[in-house]
Order: structure tokens, then sequence, then C-alpha cells
């Protein structure tokens, strides 16, 4: 997609329409989700666009880099108020990356991640599969093989590794499982990983020594937290025995199904509010606090983050909506 503004363009446009706020989101992908939980015709003021759409460098990490890249450029800017940006968490929360104020990051992995929820997860397999009985045999296939790759990656990322996970998986699973992924064969995919990398198989004791510390480190953690979207692809394709790209969209249907639940996610739900997604958000505040709480006291929780900071955050973006709301009502039309 051609960039629809240059910085200095995007800014004078935010500059003519003072009232004016925007998300940023990594994809299209992306886009398509926040139109499911927010379609256009019930926003205000409020916008969501692909990072695409504005002129960024290119800098590693993708969409996600441009977004970060994005944010980071306008966190002291005159505007900062009025943006925001949505990115999947990825591993920041894992190895206590912090991202930049100005970024929320979905509250599992991935984006697709929030299809592992259970009521997404039984309309994934109930309604896109047509099968409930399946959501059993699938849940253990993505905690045979999927959690224990995820966990791979963050040891590859800790040991600053840069271990080829997607071109070595690029075929899918088939090598190291079994049709039904009930074993799941981690040392050979951990040889052709550093075979595939360039790194000497001497290497291998150390590796598979950082993998099973991060199996023990993050043991509470449910499989949403770990698995990455791509793995989650694979291993459904590989277990369904359909071609991956049949699989994204199933995931994708099964999340806007349960838009009521996502919605209450504590990351979904507070950029929602910021969205002005309810005008009364003030009176719904005892739910969304509720949702916070839940979340970030609950065992398998990333323990670096606080019940407190996140409230916080919440009351301020409860305390923003009320005075743009104020601002709107005061205003002559």
């Amino acid at each position: 997609m051609t960039a629809q503004w240059t910085l200095g363009e995007f800014e004078l446009e935010l500059t003519e329409d003072s009232q004016r706020i925007v998300l940023f989101v990594e994809g299209h992908r992306d886009l398509a989700f926040w139109r499911k939980l927010l379609p256009t015709a019930e926003r205000d003021r409020a916008s969501v666009y692909p990072i695409s759409a504005l002129e960024c460098p290119s800098v590693l990490g993708g969409e996600r880099g441009r977004l970060i890249w994005a944010a980071k450029t306008f966190l002291v800017h005159e505007l900062s108020d009025r943006l925001r940006f949505f990115a999947d968490a990825d591993m920041d929360k894992l190895l206590e990356v912090e991202t930049p104020r100005n970024v929320w990051t979905t509250d599992y992995r991935d984006l697709e991640c929030y299809a592992l929820c259970p009521v997404c997860f039984e309309e994934l397999c109930a309604t896109g599969l047509g099968d409930a009985e399946k959501a059993a045999p699938l849940i253990a296939a993505i905690s045979n093989v999927a959690r224990p790759v995820g966990l791979m990656r963050v040891a590859s990322q800790r040991l600053q590794l840069d271990l080829p996970f997607n071109r070595t998986l690029e075929k899918g699973f088939g090598r190291f499982t079994d049709r039904r992924a009930s074993s799941f064969d981690q040392r050979k995919l951990a040889q052709a990983l550093l075979q595939n990398a360039g790194i000497s198989l001497s290497e291998l004791a150390r590796y598979e020594a950082a993998c099973a510390s991060e199996q023990e480190r993050f043991r509470d953690l449910i499989d949403a937290h770990l698995v990455h979207g791509k793995d989650l692809v694979r291993i459904l394709a590989h277990c369904l025995n359909i071609e991956m790209a049949a699989v994204t969209p199933i995931i994708f249907l099964s999340i806007g199904a349960c838009t009521s639940t996502v919605r209450m996610e504590p990351a979904i739900s507070l950029a929602l509010l910021w969205l002005g997604a309810q005008p009364d958000g003030l009176q719904n505040a005892p739910k969304v606090q509720a949702a916070a709480t839940n979340y970030m006291t609950a065992a398998e929780t990333p323990r670096h983050q606080s019940t407190r900071t996140w409230l916080k955050n919440v009351a301020a973006v409860l305390h923003a909506q009320a005075h743009r709301i104020g601002r709107l009502r005061s205003r002559k039309f």
C-alpha cells in the first residue's frame, strides 16, 4: 500500500481537525479486527489506520517495527495525546522489553491468540470447523507442539541467536510431530534451526538448556501468552490436514463472532474506551476495572506488570474521554 501521508501531512491534517483522534495498527488484518469491534458508523471523532498509511522508514520488525518507530516519533509531540498505537505483544512482555507509553499491546502474544480464549476457540471448532468435539484434541496439539516452539523462540531471542523459525517451518510441523501432534521432536527442530542459521551443533546443548529454562520460567503461563500466531496457524493446518491459507480466516472469523468477549479483554477495552466506543464510559468503568483486575491478578499473567499500573491507565483513559466528551458538548455547532 502506498503511504497516505508523510509525517508532515499527517500532522497538518490533525491540526486542522482539533477533535480527531487516531489509532494506528499493524496491518489490514488488524484494521478488519478493529472494524468488527468498533464499526466506523459507531465512531465519533476516532479513526483507525494501518501503519502503512503513514510514511515510515524501513526498520527491523516489519509493520510492527514501523509502528513502534512512529510511536516513538510522536511520543513527545504536541499531538501525542490524540494518537495511540496498537501492536502485537510479541515477546516484549515475556522478555520485559519496555514499549513506548503510547503503545498498547495485545493481551496475549499475537492478535491470533485471542482465538485461544475458551469462548472463541469453541466458536472456531463448532462453527468454523463444524465439529465442537475437535476442540479438546486441538487444544492438546497446541500445548504439545506450538507452546514449546513458542518457548524455543523466546530462548533464541534471549540468547540473540536469531534462529530462522519461519523459514525452517515453512512447510509446517510434519517433520517434527505425528499427524495428531501427540508428540514433538524438539531436538530435531532445534538441530534444524541451528543448521539453517549456520550455527555449529556444538551450541545445541546450550540452546536446549535455555529452552528448558524458559519452560520452567513460564510454566504457569497459559498457551495464549506463548504461542506465536503463525505457529497456531501451522498446528491447526497440520492437525486438520488443510492449507495454512484456509486456517487464518477461520481464526479471525471465530474471534469476530465473539466480539462481546474480546471487547472485555483489558487491552482491548482500554483502547475502545479511548476511541470513545462507550459515551457513557464512566458508567461502564467498573466492568473494565473488574476485567483488568481479574486479568492482572491471574496466575498466568506476565508478572512484571502490576494491577495498580493497569487500573491507573484505565482511570487516565476514562478521565481523558470524559474531558473530550465535555469539550464536544460545550462546542457550539
